[in-house]
């Protein structure tokens, strides 16, 4: 996990939106929040 990443993560814990645009579809599919909650990247 990057300093990216990991910012993405932290704003959807604290805001709520789950949705992210990104490329990087690899890592987003392991990443989860505290909850076990996945983001929901966009390709």
């Amino acid at each position: 996990m990057d300093l990216a990443d990991a910012s993405l993560l932290w704003l959807a814990q604290h805001t709520g939106v789950l949705a992210i645009l990104t490329i990087d579809l690899k890592d987003f599919s392991v990443y989860r929040l505290p909850n076990g909650t996945a983001l929901a990247p966009v390709l």
